[in-house]
């Protein structure tokens, strides 16, 4: 039996990467591009910390705080100037966070895990041309605070995992200003299903030059409504562009294109959190079973409903699609460690400790590790990880 876990260890040691969501960037080389990377996002990521008429607006379980634990990276926030203050909305409906909370908890996350870094993606997308002479005041305010300007990165094609390690990029779908405050300013946005109209957007950034300017492709086909394809529309939809951001080979920033890939939508005219979790229990499997026939390939930024895997029901599968996001990073990219008296303190701690167990990512007890996935390692002292297995 030791002899068994001795050769399962000597076995993860030249073929895994730890990954914890907390860190899970970690090790990642420094010097790939933003966009050559498969981030996990959630769309109305506010949702989970409670929201008005939750039967129709809910899109996540759980908070942001635990959204972040879990290993996203991107988040969508839909600002809405609330008296004093901007909150975070799902359309006309409320949620129970505001927005400068949603981000001093990001900008905290990142203090803490600074091997890490966020997207965040943010839409006045209601009554903006109403408000806005109140919102544009507050939004300004509230990203030059001295405790939040210095998270802020401004919006480049060429910057790179190193180049924003413990910061969080701010990339608005308003062009509210010229330049913006902080990160940059989506353009050319669009919701059609039509592939050329998908290849037209844009993203910019403070500085007007070449490289604050990238192409942007997305799939954002949101409601389905009386349309008796819709589900099989939105899943060749989510794949045609996965096609794209697989093949599309990145070299130089001239080749930086940025991916953002919604698997979020409601299949009736009137949306609702079941809705959403029903469309979720097909579109994140189909993220998921994108990557079982092929070779490692980046995604960019997917944006799905409710990162759980069960939600009131419906096996909607995000966590799984978190993990296996994660876990494409790095079959796509050798790993390093950036920090050497770190390497030598866990190789210490390492050394002392030996595999106890093997678990798939449902519970499930394993003789040894399954390769090309997530698997779950206990050790005898005590800790437990997610680890990824190569295929040889």
């Amino acid at each position: 039996m030791m002899k068994r876990l001795h050769l399962i260890a000597t076995l993860l040691m030249a073929f895994t990467t730890a990954m914890h969501a907390g860190d899970w960037m970690k090790n990642l080389p420094d010097n790939i591009y933003i966009s050559q990377l498969s981030i996990p996002g959630t769309h109305d990521s506010g949702t989970g910390n409670g929201v008005a008429l939750a039967a129709f607006s809910q899109c996540q379980d759980i908070p942001v705080s635990q959204q972040w634990a879990a290993g996203i990276r991107a988040f969508d926030l839909r600002p809405k100037v609330k008296g004093s203050y901007i909150n975070i909305n799902h359309g006309i409906a409320a949620t129970k966070l505001r927005f400068d909370d949603a981000l001093f908890l990001i900008r905290d996350s990142l203090a803490a895990h600074p091997s890490e870094f966020a997207v965040v993606h943010y839409h006045y997308d209601t009554d903006f041309d109403k408000d806005k002479d109140k919102y544009l005041p507050m939004l300004k305010s509230l990203l030059e605070r001295d405790d939040m300007k210095d998270f802020l990165v401004p919006f480049r094609r060429d910057l790179t995992l190193g180049d924003v390690r413990g910061k969080m990029l701010l990339i608005s779908r308003q062009g509210y200003a010229d330049p913006p405050y902080a990160g940059g300013c989506i353009g050319g946005w669009t919701s059609s299903l039509d592939w050329e109209r998908q290849k037209e957007g844009w993203i910019i950034g403070m500085d007007h030059d070449y490289n604050s300017y990238t192409p942007l492709y997305m799939q954002d086909y949101y409601n389905f409504a009386d349309n008796p394809t819709g589900f099989k529309e939105k899943t060749d939809a989510i794949n045609q562009l996965l096609d794209w951001s697989y093949a599309h080979i990145t070299t130089n920033p001239g080749d930086v294109v940025w991916v953002m890939n919604f698997t979020s939508a409601y299949p009736g005219g009137i949306p609702s959190a079941n809705g959403y979790r029903k469309v979720a229990s097909y579109t994140n499997g189909t993220v998921i079973n994108f990557f079982e026939s092929r070779p490692p390939g980046p995604t960019g930024v997917i944006f799905m409903d409710y990162c759980v895997d069960w939600s009131n029901g419906y096996h909607t599968r995000g966590q799984e699609l978190i993990d296996t996001l994660i876990a494409n990073n790095y079959k796509c990219f050798p790993t390093t460690n950036n920090n050497t008296s770190n390497s030598i303190t866990t190789n210490k701690a390492n050394s002392l400790r030996h595999v106890i167990g093997i678990y798939s990512l449902q519970g499930n007890k394993l003789p040894e590790p399954q390769r090309g996935a997530v698997n779950i390692m206990k050790y005898s002292d005590g800790t437990v990880e997610k680890v990824f297995v190569g295929r040889q």
